[in-house]
């Protein structure tokens, strides 16, 4: 459910980012605009993997011996997906400078 979250939130930030793709006719956003919701998105995607990789640290230093982390084996892919969503948005603001 959270991937389809963030695939969501990334295809409403290449929305306003990329305004040349759907159609000329569309007013643009302004390019110190652009940069800054590419900044804040970096940073937002930047925290959110930061929590999850140490969400998922401490589920998986929890374990005794068995190797169960209690169903926070995604915790992990999440935090990757979130790190390249965040690198993506860093391209984007430095392309928007």
């Amino acid at each position: 459910m959270k991937l389809v979250i963030f695939a969501i939130l990334l295809a409403g930030l290449s929305y306003l980012l990329f305004p040349g793709l759907r159609g000329a006719a569309r007013r643009r956003l302004p390019g110190r605009m652009r940069f800054v919701v590419a900044c804040v998105a970096c940073a937002l995607f930047l925290l959110s993997a930061g929590a999850s990789f140490i969400l998922w640290m401490g589920s998986v230093s929890a374990t005794a011996g068995g190797g169960h982390t209690d169903g926070a084996g995604y915790l992990l892919p999440l935090a990757g997906v979130s790190l390249l969503l965040s690198l993506g948005c860093g391209v984007a603001a430095y392309r928007c400078r």
